[in-house]
């Protein structure tokens, strides 16, 4: 089979998500990635990308070393492939991953030089979630990686009225001599919006925007933002497409839809410098401008 061309990512992207699947085995009540009818089609066996597909298409990114391919989900150790799928590429990697997997099977198919690089943050990022997820088994778990030379660490969503908890995880994390970070909740909760964001999530009825994301989601198709992602519109390509080529123009959103809170929070950048947004937005009026493509884009 011929080697696909090589996918250029531009220069000011920040970030490349990589969502081999969105299948998980916890059921989080609040969870941004909780499957409704259309989502849950894309965690059925034969809808996401088969082992060979997926490492033919992350082996074809060329991207800096700083910037690495984030191996996501749902849970991304679900995909029956996962761990032929990590051994075959070939690029730095990060994992975001809830830590359910048999430890002692992750360590003897991944060895710690995958998922290690000079980064403010752990490579391997564990989502703690006290309701659904036992601290203590979790704190052993992510111990024994660490341990064994693993770059790991713990991120936990600052959920009001659940203070107790993070402040207990948070102690309990530390004396294990182990990297926990809070991350803010995002959108609405009994009346209140949680979250910093540069934009408004209701986008206007004119507006060009641009990412500084890759996003692939389980099929293969690329999306240039979370809500088009988590809402199946059309993507803008394929990861497999030899003909796809990512660029920095500005694309004019459908309109009447709501921003995926991921797009549009104001937050780290890789670096871990405060001030990233993921997209950049902008009013129109009525003359186009002549930067804008004419392919439909929600953002």
């Amino acid at each position: 089979m011929q080697t696909l061309p090589s996918l250029n990512i531009p220069s000011e992207y920040n970030y490349i998500a990589i969502f081999l699947t969105f299948k998980c085995q916890l059921k989080c009540p609040w969870c941004i990635n909780i499957m409704d009818y259309n989502r849950s089609k894309l965690s059925e066996d034969g809808e996401f990308m088969t082992t060979k597909k997926w490492i033919d298409a992350l082996n074809r990114i060329e991207a800096r070393e700083d910037l690495p391919l984030s191996i996501q989900g749902g849970e991304p150790t679900l995909h029956k492939g996962f761990y032929e799928i990590i051994a075959n590429v070939n690029r730095p990697m990060d994992l975001l991953t809830n830590c359910q997997f048999n430890v002692s099977e992750f360590m003897d198919c991944v060895p710690r030089w995958k998922f290690s690089r000079n980064a403010p943050y752990a490579s391997i990022r564990v989502s703690y979630h006290p309701e659904q997820m036992d601290l203590y088994e979790t704190i052993h778990k992510v111990r024994t990686l660490h341990d064994k030379g693993y770059q790991i660490g713990v991120w936990m969503i600052e959920f009001p009225g659940r203070e107790q908890e993070f402040l207990e995880a948070k102690l309990k994390f530390k004396e294990a001599g182990i990297d926990f970070r809070g991350k803010e909740l995002l959108g609405e909760y009994n009346g209140k919006v949680y979250g910093t964001f540069k934009y408004s999530n209701q986008v206007p009825k004119k507006v060009l925007c641009r990412t500084t994301e890759l996003i692939v989601a389980p099929d293969g198709s690329v999306h240039r933002c979370h809500s088009d992602l988590y809402n199946l519109r059309p993507g803008i390509g394929h990861i497999l497409d030899e003909n796809f080529k990512l660029d920095r123009e500005f694309r004019e959103c459908v309109g009447d839809i709501s921003c995926n809170s991921c797009d549009i929070k104001i937050k780290n950048n890789r670096f871990q410098v405060y001030g990233n947004t993921s997209v950049e937005q902008k009013e129109i009026d009525n003359e186009k401008d002549n930067n804008v493509s004419d392919v439909p884009y929600s953002c």
